[in-house]
Formats: structure tokens, sequence, C-alpha cells
């Protein structure tokens, strides 16, 4: 059977299940407190407990507006925000743990390069080597507007100049040798001044003379994520990244991107092992099958149709209030669609599927994960044959990190995945890039 690498996709926010299944949700429980650092902590034990390979929090860095003109249902229904910043909630995680990676999302076009490669550095060391960023350009305007821009660049220029800041970070990472701090008591040297250099980087962008002013972490750089998958974004994740994250439903579908995306790291000039695909999954367990569909049925009859309304509405960059709630999205709609659930909506509308807009709204259409329903036989069966039919790399879970979704996984999925031999049963390593290049 094929192994499988595993990852925790969250966010430091309420609605950290993405959608239906956020802070009221049935599954989330109550009286836990977001905000708090014991929830994180506690869900990220239980988490390295299971050798997952990393736990990683997406974010935001703003309200939304799009529905309805007005911030009102985002925050009624807390979707697509709150969101507190990521960056020290991995380094509280990191505190309570040991081996399992972190991962923060921060964005290349609001995020000067230095501070972010000088914060990727600190938080490497105190994670001790474990730390990944997640590579975002954004495409909310309303995140330019908090940052004081009247719009954003567009999709492909906002790559071009990612390339060019990954480009800057990766000098200022190399700007230390990796044996430039000697610590010489006999001496009184902290560091060879001769292994540390200026940088004097000139580019379209940016510009920075370096050196960067913290020492070189454990890993040297942190290991790069991303999750473009436009045909400009996947070209940035073959050529910087170590791992992608993707939507895509079927064993089918993911086995077809599988095979693409690792011949266009090839193309790049990277052997196809050098980045991992997950595929987006969102799993729903139960004791049993019939109890798991209940289950299922139960969040989508709690998704309030306005909050999928203002989600989707985001994702689409339109306002949806004045549309047909029992007709499908219009087609001219489906092109505006941030990439990453575009490919879901023309899959759908292209197979004479035609979910109506009131389906989508309510999730009982997924475009962001492949929904894994079962008990805990089914599920981890389902899990393992389709990572053999797509030959790897491994699932990225799409839940909230509460208790209701974190432990039946980890105390039920798991055990079942290892006695398959599908999933680690001990770490190897002690880093993060470790556990990705284990298999």
């Amino acid at each position: 059977m094929t192994k499988m690498h595993l990852m925790w996709f969250s966010a430091f926010s309420p609605h950290a299940g993405f959608g239906m299944d956020g802070w009221a949700g049935p599954q989330t429980g109550r009286g836990y407190d977001w905000t708090q650092p014991e929830l994180w902590q506690d869900m990220a034990v239980a988490l390295e407990r299971a050798k997952f390979d990393v736990i990683m929090l997406g974010d935001s860095l703003a309200v939304p507006g799009t529905y309805q003109g007005r911030m009102d249902a985002y925050l009624r229904y807390a979707e697509h925000a709150p969101f507190h910043d990521p960056s020290p909630l991995v380094a509280i995680m990191a505190a309570a743990t040991r081996r399992i990676g972190l991962a923060a999302t921060l964005s290349t076009t609001f995020y000067p390069p230095f501070l972010l490669a000088r914060l990727m550095t600190t938080l490497d060391h105190l994670s001790r080597g474990r730390m990944a960023w997640n590579v975002v350009t954004s495409y909310k305007v309303e995140e330019a507007l908090n940052f004081g821009y009247q719009e954003l660049l567009d999709h492909d220029q906002r790559y071009d100049r990612a390339d060019e800041y990954m480009a800057l970070c990766e000098q200022l990472w190399s700007s230390w040798a990796s044996d430039a701090v000697v610590m010489d008591t006999d001496t009184n040297t902290f560091a060879d001044p001769d292994k540390v250099r200026p940088i004097d980087f000139q580019g379209d962008y940016y510009r920075s003379r370096g050196p960067l002013n913290a020492t070189p972490s454990p890993q040297g750089r942190p290991v790069i994520i991303q999750a473009g998958t436009s045909e400009r974004g996947q070209d940035f994740a073959a050529t910087h990244a170590e791992a992608i994250i993707v939507a895509r439903e079927t064993p089918e579908e993911m086995k077809q991107f599988y095979d693409q995306f690792k011949t266009r790291v090839r193309k790049f000039g990277r052997a196809p092992e050098a980045c991992k695909i997950f595929f987006l999954a969102k799993p729903i367990i139960a004791d049993t099958d019939e109890e798991a569909q209940q289950r299922a049925n139960a969040l989508y009859a709690h998704a309030p149709v306005e909050a999928g309304l203002a989600a989707l509405s985001t994702m689409i960059q339109t306002d949806l209030s004045a549309y047909d709630l029992d007709q499908p999205l219009p087609a001219s709609l489906q092109q505006q669609a941030i990439q990453g659930i575009r490919s879901q909506l023309d899959r759908f509308y292209g197979s004479g599927q035609a979910p109506t807009l009131r389906e989508i709204a309510t999730r009982k259409v997924s475009l962001d994960s492949a929904p894994f329903v079962g008990g805990p036989e089914r599920v981890a069966d389902e899990l393992a044959r389709t990572m053999e039919a797509v030959g790897g790399d491994g699932f990225a879970i799409r839940q909230g990190m509460w208790p209701g979704y974190v432990n039946p996984f980890v105390e039920q999925v798991i055990p079942l995945l290892q006695q398959r031999g599908v999933v680690r049963t001990e770490y190897t390593g002690t880093m993060l890039r470790d556990h990705l290049q284990e298999f």
C-alpha cells in the first residue's frame, strides 16, 4: 500500500473548520475558548501523538464586504472573519510539542520580505527546525485597502512579484554561512565576520542591503508550502514549494493532477519527490456509517444559507445576494471564481450536474475538499484506497482544531491506517523537512 503524509489544515479563527463546522457547529462542542493557547496546544499534542507531518494555519488580513456590499453576514456568522495572527500561535504550539511540523500563512503582497525572512528564521529556531511558510499572494481587495492600496496587482503580476520575493528571502537566509556562528569564548568571537555578508539585492520590485540580522536556523530556511492551482500558480509551486495543497474530489481527478504536477516539477529541474502533494479532505466520522451520514446531514442542516452565500461571494468576488438560489450559478460568474474553486465549478457544470446556488451555499456540494463520510473502518479504507489509486503523497485534513474533530480521527482512524502500514507509527527525523522527505 502507498504510504501517505498527513497535514491538519485549520486557522486561528472561530470558523476554523472553514464553514459549516465552525464555532457553532454541532461537532465543536461548547465551552472552548478559541482565543486561548490551551485548546491549540492540546490539539497539537494529539496530532503529534498521531504522527502527523504538520499543522498548517491559514490566514486572511481583512473582514470581507462583498456580500450585500456590507460586512454584516461575515461578522454575524464568523465567515471569513475574524482571523488572529497565526505566527504567535505556531510558537505557542511549538512549546508544547517536539516533532510535529508547524506552518503559518503569510502574504508576499503585504509582508516586507526582510521582516518575513527574519520572522520565519526566528520561528524555526523556536520550533527546533519544524517551521513552514504557506506562501500566498492574496486576492481580496479589502486586504489591499487595509494596507493603503486602492487595488491589487493582477493575478499573474502578483506571482511575478512573489518570484522576486522568494529570491530575496533565499539570499537573506543564505547571508550567513551555516558555520558563521562560532561562539569562541577564548577569542571572544560570537560570529566570524568573514562568513556573514550583505546581499545588495536589486530587483524590479524590491531592494535590500542585508544581511539578515538573525542567525541561521536549524533548517536553514522554512519549508515552503503553496496552494496555487492556476497555471501561473502551479509554475510558482513547481519552482519553489516543498508541499502543495490541492482540492480534487475523486481519485481519478487526484491522479490526473498528481501525474501532471509531478511532470511540471521535473520540467523546472527538480526531482518529482521534492514537492509533496496534499489533497484536501474533510472526513466526517461516527461509530457507524449510518451515524456518520446523519452527522453529515446535521452539518448541512446547520449551515446558514446566508453564511455560505457570503463565503461564495468572496471567492467569486461578486455579490450573490440578488441571484436565484434555486438556479445554477451563471457561467459568467464561474470564471470569476478564485482558481482554487474554479476547477471544481468547471467540473460540476461541465459534467451536467449543475448544482444550484443553494446546494453550493449549504455545502451539500463540496468545492474545496474530498468528503470521506463513514465509520472509522470505512474512512480508513477510503483514504488508503484513494492514496493507492493516486500514487502519493498525502491528505490535508481541512477541519477545525476542535476535540470533536481531532480526537475521533486520531483515536479511531489513525490506528487503522497504522495497522495497514500507510502512515508512520514513529517519527524518524526531528525536523519538518525530514518528515516530508521520509518517503
